[in-house]
């Protein structure tokens, strides 16, 4: 009767410690973590569909038109317990083109953003189009951040994300989004 009460805990335990192991096998290959950077200009219509937030597919283009040498992106992933963006994409357009795309942005409903995140405006640029939740908004995803775009000038277009679900951004943004890039007087409070 021992024999056979030993075999049971012994097969229970066997037993147990396969399904810990499928369960951590399942867990480590569907859990990302770490940091995906995406650069490829000529993947951008599969990684604007794949990885974009809605704020991110209002406000950047549909698709890059024109020649891709006139474009460069930046788009850093990074996970947590939720996924967050932080990047750019520059896209020099035609005269045709600019006027067409300076008409779709004027057409987004922006926020104001002056204030949030102590940003006092931007620098050489005009803003076209932005979403600026900040943290007293309490929106269900979370979400805090900005989206926008701004005109440059000389037919270039810069859309930026800047976007973190715990009030802060992620420290190395800066070394991501090029200053020139930025609002003037970003900055943020404490993560929380």
């Amino acid at each position: 009767m021992r024999t056979r009460t030993t075999a049971n805990v012994i097969y229970v335990a066997t037993v147990l410690v396969l399904l810990i192991s499928v369960l951590l096998l399942i867990v480590s290959v569907y859990h990302k973590s770490g940091d995906e950077e995406f650069s490829d200009i000529s993947n951008y219509s599969y990684i604007r569909e794949e990885q974009f937030t809605d704020a991110m597919k209002e406000i950047w283009p549909e698709k890059v038109i024109g020649d891709p040498q006139f474009a460069e992106m930046k788009l850093v992933s990074y996970y947590d317990d939720v996924t967050a963006y932080t990047g750019y994409l520059r896209v020099k357009y035609s005269e045709d083109e600019l006027a067409c795309e300076l008409q779709r942005l004027k057409s987004i409903s922006s926020d104001e953003y002056i204030g949030k995140y102590d940003i006092k405006g931007f620098r050489d640029c005009d803003v076209m189009a932005i979403k600026a939740v900040d943290l007293g908004a309490q929106i269900s995803n979370g979400y805090n951040g900005l989206t926008y775009a701004i005109d440059k000038g000389e037919g270039e277009i810069v859309y930026v994300e800047l976007e973190f679900p715990r009030g802060a951004p992620r420290e190395d943004y800066g070394k991501i989004i090029p200053g020139e890039y930025l609002p003037s007087g970003l900055t943020f409070p404490e993560p929380v």
